[in-house]
């Protein structure tokens, strides 16, 4: 956590934050253990802007590019200057006083300058459905596909993007056991790549994941207008509410050391 679909509702909330502001210093606090240098030559004033690819971020500066890794727990505040949000880590202050804050209380999250996306990582699952499905039919005959498709879908490698919340509610939805080898699972049901897709989307609607360490920064979730009014699609009332399996039914410590949830009737 986050998963994608928090990765995205951030970036669009740097960029609704950043629209028209020109931002004039860049700063750490004392007590992160990020060793990335913030004072680039050359940056100011800036601007910034955010994109998102699965669970990468990448913030463009100007002409530099810095990469912003959430951890646990981090997540972005638009404040006055005056109001600096305890645990804010890294912050970029504007012309008009305020401040675009990375807060996180467990100081997991890290940044670094960058050339572009990582390639330790694999497309999009929500923005490039159709290269994330190519990616995986290239790759289907290696030794990582014999793991369970509920570990392998935790490989960002191949489902970037996707985390514990959403692995389990994707794999809730078909009748197949979640411990099957995941290229005996994918061959069998190819239209698991698109479900895949579309469970990102669905959270991403229901307003992201209101768990312990974040909350989505509109507030309001994304039911009512702000984006539907687009994609003419349905929200859930909550995200509580939408899901099914999470925290919900039993769970086991699988092989990657994370709790996962699923449905009983799969238990030997």
């Amino acid at each position: 956590m986050p998963e994608c679909a928090e990765i995205k509702i951030m970036t669009e909330y740097i960029n609704d934050s950043a629209k028209g502001r020109s931002f004039v210093s860049m700063n750490k606090s004392p007590e992160t253990k990020v060793k990335c240098d913030v004072w680039g030559s050359g940056l100011w004033p800036f601007t910034i802007e955010a994109k998102h690819r699965g669970k990468e971020m990448i913030l463009n500066l100007g002409d530099k590019m810095l990469q912003a890794s959430m951890g646990m727990s981090g997540h972005w505040r638009l404040v006055p200057i005056s109001e600096i949000p305890k645990h804010s880590h890294l912050r970029f202050e504007s012309d008009d006083n305020m401040a675009l804050c990375l807060v996180d209380v467990r100081r997991f999250a890290k940044w670094n300058w960058t050339d572009g996306w990582s390639s330790k990582r694999g497309p999009c699952i929500m923005t490039e459905p159709e290269e994330f499905k190519s990616h995986i039919g290239n790759n289907i005959h290696r030794k990582i596909f014999d793991k369970p498709i509920s570990e392998l879908l935790m490989n960002q490698a191949m489902f970037n993007g996707v985390g514990n919340y959403l692995r389990a509610e994707m794999l809730d939805r078909v009748d197949c056991s979640p411990f099957t080898d995941a290229r005996t699972y994918i061959q069998s049901n190819p239209e698991f790549l698109d479900l895949v897709t579309e469970v990102v989307w669905e959270s991403y609607y229901a307003g992201g994941g209101q768990l312990k360490d974040w909350s989505n920064p509109y507030l309001t979730g994304y039911g009512i207008g702000r984006i539907n009014e687009k994609r003419k699609q349905d929200a859930f009332a909550s995200f509580r509410n939408w899901l099914e399996c999470y925290q919900k039914k039993v769970n086991i410590v699988d092989g990657t050391k994370r709790r996962f949830w699923f449905d009983s009737k799969w238990i030997n």
